[in-house]
C-alpha cells in the first residue's frame, strides 16, 4: 500500500512558506490514509522552541515526518515484528519558527534623533539584517537603514510633537512597522537678557523655558533665581531640563563695570569767612551733602567733613570726602582811645593774635613803636595769628592843641580852715589837671586834681603857702597861694 497524501498550509503573514513569523500557524493535513488521517496544526508562539533546550534545534527549524501505519489494533497504531515494515515515511516538512520581533527606542533632544534597537525575527536566527523604509514624517530622515539583531537604526530630524513610523524587512519578509512619539525636542531655553552692572553689585540670574517641573543648572557656581556679586565680566551658562528630560542651553553675559575713582579733592584749612570751592574729580557728576554745589564757592561756618558722590557714564557710584577746618578768627585789640596834646607821643600796641602773632597798622605806625601825631586820627590794626587768620580793630587818638588856660578862686586866696572850700573857676581847654608845689609850711594840701577845689579841713594851717598850678595842653600857675588860718575864725 502507499503512503497516505499529505499538504501544509501556512497561517499568517510570512510570504514563504514553512518559515513561519511570529504568530503564524502552521497546519499539516492528510488525505486519502489507509485507515484514517490524523491533523497536525502550531502556533508559532515560540513554545515548542523553548521547550527544548537552547541548541536543540537548528536556526529554529523542525521537521515534521509523515508516517504511514499498516497495522492497527483497537484504534492504537501497532506494528509486528515481522520482516516486512509496518509502516512507511514520508517526505519532511522543515518548518522554521521566527522569533518576536521588539524594538526599544532612545530620542535625543539635543540632537532631534530617535535611535531604534531591533531585536528578533530572522536575523536572530541567521544573522542577517534587518531594513528600514518608508519613513514618516517625510521631514525625518535614515542615518542608517540596515542593523543586525541587537543592532540600531537611527532617524533625525524629528520636530517637537512629531509622531514617526518606518517599516523593517527582516530578510523574511515578515511585516514589521515600529512607531514612536510624540518627540519631544529639546527646550528653547532663554538665560535672560544680558546685564551690566556695577562691581559690589548683585544680579541674579533666572533660566526660564524648560516648563513646569523644569531644572536649571548654572555655570561657575551660580544656582538659579538666588542673588550674587560677580567680580569680572564673565558669559554664564544655564542648562536647562523639562519633565521629560530633554535639555537644552543658553547664555548671557554679565558687564561688570569698575567704580570710578572719586576724588573730593585735598583737605583745606580756612578762617573763619574765608569761602571754599570743592570740586569732585574721577566720575561724570557730582552730588555733596551739606547743600554744597560742585565748584561753587560757599562760605563754611564751622570745621565740616565733606562727602561727594560721584557717577559716571556707567551709572556706577563711589565716595570720598574732605574735611574742611574753619579756624576763628583772632580777637584783635587795638586798645583804648587816647587823648594827647599835640606834640606828645602815642605808641599804639595790638593784642590778641597770640603767640606769634602779628601786628600791622595803617598810617605808618609801628606796633609797639611810639610816634608823634598831628591830628586826632582813627588807626586801624590787622592782627595775624598762627593759622594765618586775620582780624581787625581800631582805635582813636584824640590831638588837642595847645589851649591858653587860666582859673581863680572867689574870695581872693587867703582862706580859714574853717570857711567855706574854695572852687576853682577854669577858663580855656576844659579838662586838665591841677597840681600844687609846697612853698612853706603844710606839706599837706587837699587839692581835687581835676576841678581844683580844696577841701581846707583836711588841709594843714598856719603860714602855709601852696604854688597851685593847673595844665591841659599848657600851664597856668597861681603863686604865693596862701591858705592861713585864723584861729577859731
Amino acid at each position: 500500500m502507499d503512503i497516505g497524501t499529505y499538504n501544509a498550509n501556512i497561517t499568517g503573514s510570512s510570504p514563504n512558506n514553512y518559515v513561519l513569523c511570529f504568530g503564524d500557524q502552521i497546519d499539516i493535513n492528510s488525505f486519502l490514509g489507509l485507515a484514517s488521517d490524523f491533523n497536525l496544526s502550531d502556533l508559532n508562539d515560540m513554545a515548542m522552541i523553548n521547550a527544548y533546550p537552547p541548541g536543540t534545534f537548528t536556526n529554529n527549524t523542525i521537521y515534521y515526518v509523515p508516517i504511514t501505519m499498516y497495522s492497527m489494533f483497537d484504534g492504537t497504531y501497532s506494528y509486528v515484528n515481522t520482516t516486512m515494515p509496518c509502516y512507511e515515511l514520508g517526505t519532511p516538512f522543515a518548518v522554521q519558527y521566527l522569533p518576536e520581533f521588539t524594538y526599544t527606542v532612545t530620542e535625543d533632544c539635543a540632537t532631534t534623533s530617535a535611535t531604534f534597537t531591533l531585536n528578533g525575527g530572522l536575523p536572530a536566527v541567521n544573522g542577517t539584517n534587518f531594513t528600514a523604509s518608508n519613513l514618516l514624517p517625510a521631514t525625518a530622515s535614515f542615518s542608517n537603514t540596515t542593523a543586525a539583531n541587537g543592532g540600531t537604526i537611527t532617524i533625525t530630524g524629528l520636530n517637537f510633537g512629531d509622531n514617526y513610523s518606518f517599516t523593517i524587512n527582516d530578510g523574511n519578509g515578515c511585516p514589521y512597522t515600529v512607531t514612536g512619539g510624540p518627540f519631544f525636542a529639546a527646550p528653547a531655553i532663554n538665560a535672560g537678557a544680558d546685564q551690566t552692572i556695577c562691581i559690589g553689585a548683585a544680579v541674579t540670574l533666572t533660566g526660564t523655558g524648560a516648563g513646569i517641573g523644569g531644572v536649571y543648572s548654572w555655570n561657575n557656581a551660580v544656582t538659579n533665581g538666588v542673588a550674587f556679586a560677580p567680580v569680572s565680566t564673565l558669559t554664564y551658562t544655564v542648562t536647562g531640563t523639562d519633565i521629560n528630560g530633554c535639555s537644552g542651553t543658553d547664555q548671557v553675559v554679565v558687564t561688570v563695570n569698575p567704580l570710578p575713582l572719586v576724588g573730593a579733592g585735598p583737605d583745606q584749612t580756612l578762617c573763619a569767612g574765608d569761602a571754599s570751592v570743592l570740586n569732585g574729580t574721577g566720575a561724570s557728576t557730582y552730588v555733596w551733602n551739606n547743600g554744597v554745589t560742585n565748584g561753587v564757592s560757599f562760605t563754611p561756618a564751622t570745621t565740616t567733613t565733606y562727602t561727594v558722590t560721584g557717577t559716571d557714564i556707567n551709572n556706577c557710584v563711589n565716595t570720598d570726602q574732605v574735611t574742611v577746618t574753619v579756624n576763628p578768627l583772632p580777637a584783635v585789640n587795638a586798645g583804648p582811645d587816647q587823648t594827647i596834646c599835640i606834640g606828645d607821643p602815642a605808641t599804639l600796641t595790638g593784642t590778641g593774635a597770640g603767640v606769634g602773632g602779628v601786628y600791622a597798622w595803617d598810617n605808618s605806625v609801628s606796633n609797639g613803636v611810639a610816634f608823634n601825631p598831628s591830628t586826632t586820627t582813627t588807626y586801624t590794626v590787622t592782627g595775624t595769628d598762627a593759622n594765618l587768620c586775620t582780624n581787625t580793630d581800631q582805635v582813636i587818638v584824640n590831638v588837642n592843641p595847645l589851649d591858653d588856660p587860666s582859673f581863680t578862686y572867689p574870695l581872693g586866696l587867703t582862706y580859714c580852715q574853717t570857711g567855706t572850700d574854695p572852687t576853682a573857676t577854669i577858663t580855656g581847654m576844659p579838662g586838665g589837671a591841677f597840681s600844687y608845689t609846697v612853698i612853706s609850711g603844710g606839706p599837706n594840701f587837699n587839692i581835687n586834681t581835676a576841678t581844683g577845689a580844696v577841701t581846707l579841713l583836711t588841709s594843714d594851717v598856719g603860714n602855709v603857702c601852696y604854688y597851685i598850678q593847673h595844665r591841659y595842653c599848657s600851664w597856668f600857675s597861681l603863686s604865693a597861694n596862701q591858705y592861713s588860718q585864723l584861729n577859731d575864725h
